[in-house]
């Protein structure tokens, strides 16, 4: 069992090959035993009352059969909860735009997503539709009515769901991956119909998902798909967890902005430019990875070797870092002098 990212052993006794069919056909889904049996990699999920949903990724390997199980809580967590700045509730009020959550898997992207929606279901009497692969959290609808479909169950494709979403008078559209151009034509088409449009990008930063999203279109075609995401886009956010001093998991977090200079330097391609946009309009709102989690360790929420370890821009951290140690140094003098 993982805990706290580290393996320990569980109290049980150990499970053997022969133990497989028993204890876990029980809880596949009829349609996916068959995938199982065919293909040796499948997932789905289940539920257990009163603690909520079991992702299973069920797999071959050298010795026979595995599964991995990842709990998925039964209530969606607040952005409180999570600790992440309150000003994200804003995303919230927008009546239309691009959002993208980037990260790489395991980052805690659809966790996030999930607040961010349930935010919107708790504050608006909107028609929200999910499409996700698969589905993750499920929400309780509150003030908005909400629609959930999964690829592969209630629709074969992302592109297939989005071509029948833009028919079906949603006001907020969520993407659990977009993993192709088409799919982000729609979402863009969409947009540009007065849609609020939250997607996942799997990429490590806010700059390196656009960079991708635009790369994989030809290169005749970038121009004008650079002019419609520099229109659509209003926030990307670019997360990673990190352990805390306390030994507990917290987001680290990259918000880029869309302000006017963003947006012109987004339809000129100049991705290189992003990181220094998010350097200097920390004002605005905007931060970066690499403050972030500066300004984590200035607040003792974790080490400097974590920092250091999961930053974009290993020189320029640890230029921060000297800075704040000769300032501590000085001030420190400061205080002896005046004594």
């Amino acid at each position: 069992i993982r805990v706290d990212e580290e393996l320990v052993p569980m109290r049980f006794r150990y499970i053997v090959q022969a133990d497989w069919d028993r204890l876990i056909q029980p809880i596949c889904p009829p349609g996916k035993w068959p995938m199982w049996l065919q293909d040796g990699d499948v997932e789905f999920y289940y539920d257990v009352e009163g603690l909520g949903r079991v992702h299973v990724s069920l797999f071959r390997e050298r010795e026979g059969a595995a599964a991995v199980f990842e709990m998925i809580p039964a209530n969606v967590p607040t952005l409180e909860a999570l600790a992440l700045p309150h000003h994200l509730e804003r995303l919230a009020d927008l009546e239309e735009g691009l959002v993208l959550i980037c990260g790489t898997s395991g980052s805690g992207t659809s966790t996030t997503l999930a607040s961010l929606v349930d935010a919107i279901n708790q504050r608006s009497t909107r028609h929200i539709v999910t499409v996700e692969d698969p589905i993750d959290y499920v929400y309780v609808p509150r003030k908005s009515v909400i629609h959930q479909r999964e690829v592969g169950v209630h629709v074969p494709s992302y592109e297939s769901a989005m071509r029948a979403v833009l028919r079906e008078s949603a006001d907020v559209i969520v993407l659990g991956a977009v993993r192709d151009p088409e799919v982000l034509q729609l979402a863009l088409e969409a947009v540009e119909t007065g849609t609020l449009v939250f997607a996942v990008v799997n990429t490590r930063s806010t700059s390196a998902a656009l960079e991708r999203l635009v790369e994989a279109f030809p290169e005749d075609e970038q121009g004008p798909l650079r002019e419609r995401l520099g229109d659509a886009l209003r926030v990307a956010l670019s997360q990673q967890l990190v352990v805390t001093n306390t030994g507990a998991k917290q987001p680290a977090l990259e918000i880029l902005l869309n302000t006017i200079a963003v947006a012109k330097d987004i339809r000129g391609g100049r991705w290189d430019a992003i990181p220094t946009h998010l350097a200097e309009n920390r004002g605005v709102g905007m931060i970066s990875m690499d403050h972030c989690l500066f300004d984590m360790w200035k607040e003792d929420v974790i080490t400097q070797e974590i920092a250091y370890d999961r930053c974009h821009d290993r020189p320029y951290i640890a230029s921060l870092f000297d800075a704040e140690n000769q300032l501590a140094e000085q001030e420190q003098r400061a205080a002896v002098e005046a004594m």
